[in-house]
């Protein structure tokens, strides 16, 4: 028998997570001739690799008597870092523009003069993890001044990869409650009457970046997570 595929609310699949694996036997409408029943179950499964992807989230900010100037400083240090990054072998499209803004500052002396600050951040996607360390560096001594966030993730590839993997983890564990389940109720599993899909969970890993003469920064495991809901034709 096919299994029949659905994609599951949002409200459903949290449910699904907060309570992890969840069983339900139905006898309403049961045939009373073959003792037929349905075993509804919810359950999750998980699947680890190693990342093959980070994004920084890095910024270039300055600060001046007027707006324009700032936004100067900061568009002339933004050069310099984007030819700095195609250099040590970043392409244009890694570097991405997360947000720029314009804000005024006052000084907290006693001239309490205006000043202003222009910020503009930057999403940059590394495939290579190994490399994010050196080409941090890369960025702060030409023109970067913040590091906001390192985060390894799996790319879209690696992501399915693992997503395959954590479906079948989860089908297995509702098989196992379901078997469960029957034996309890003296009934015998007889097939799949339909299965639901829950949201894809990627756990990414979060980093510090530490000031040093050299950066370095250690990438872990990432966990991807699926959520599944069984409903199991089962016979006395």
């Amino acid at each position: 028998m096919g299994y029949r595929f659905m994609t599951r609310t949002l409200a459903l699949a949290a449910f699904v997570v907060l309570a992890g694996c969840l069983g339900t036997i139905d006898s309403p409408g049961a045939d009373s001739a073959t003792g037929q029943r349905t075993i509804q179950i919810s359950a999750v499964g998980e699947a680890t690799g190693e990342p093959d992807q980070a994004v920084v989230t890095l910024g270039v900010s300055a600060v001046a008597a007027s707006a324009d100037d700032a936004r100067t400083q900061v568009a002339a240090d933004v050069s310099t870092m984007r030819t700095a990054l195609r250099e040590a072998g970043v392409a244009d499209d890694q570097l991405q523009t997360a947000s720029f803004f314009i804000g005024e500052e006052r000084l907290t002396d006693e001239t309490d003069s205006r000043m202003f600050r222009a910020t503009h951040l930057f999403r940059l996607t590394l495939t290579d993890t190994e490399s994010v360390g050196a080409i941090i560096d890369t960025a702060i001594e030409n023109g970067a001044t913040n590091v906001q966030s390192v985060q390894f993730t799996l790319s879209t590839d690696r992501s399915r990869e693992l997503r395959a993997v954590a479906l079948e983890d989860a089908m297995a564990n509702a098989r196992n409650q379901a078997d469960t389940l029957a034996a309890a109720a003296s009934l015998s599993i007889s097939g799949v009457q339909s299965v639901e899909t829950g949201e894809l969970s990627v756990g990414p890993v979060f980093r510090d970046v530490a000031a040093s003469a050299e950066t370095t920064i250690e990438p872990g495991p990432v966990t991807v997570t699926a959520q599944v809901t069984v409903v199991y034709n089962a016979t006395v």
